[in-house]
């Protein structure tokens, strides 16, 4: 199963450490890709880039993967000027989720496991399928 990190509405300081811990734990567990959807964030600070080359360089097992939806242009922008090594901009979760067949280091069951910050603020990030 794929991890799929969600954020829903305005993110703050707090929800990119977070986001960033829950990144590098999936690796840290073994997964070789991980989706944030970004898509119901209306706008990000310049801390998300920031945040996300630092987990994917702390991934030191192999080749990773990190998938990253937005609609945020200046996001979107800003992060495929990174150069960040394992990033990927796909338009849709959808395309994210698709496990390409040259990688069978990624799970073929591409279902995911949701984590959502949203749920953070009601006691901890939640997970289920």
């Amino acid at each position: 199963m794929v991890p799929l990190l969600t954020i829903h509405g305005p993110v703050d300081s707090d929800d990119v450490s977070e986001l960033g811990r829950q990144v590098r734990q999936a690796f840290v567990d073994g997964n070789r890709l991980v989706v944030i959807d970004l898509l119901a964030v209306p706008a990000t600070g310049p801390q998300i880039p920031s945040e996300l080359g630092a987990a994917l360089r702390n991934a030191s097992t192999g080749e990773v993967r990190l998938a990253v939806v937005t609609a945020d242009r200046r996001l979107h922008g800003a992060l495929e000027l990174s150069g960040i090594d394992g990033l990927e901009l796909p338009s849709t979760i959808d395309a994210a989720l698709a496990v390409p067949r040259s990688s069978p280091a990624v799970p073929a069951d591409p279902a995911g496991v949701a984590l959502s910050l949203a749920d953070r603020a009601a006691g901890g990030a939640s997970q289920g399928a």
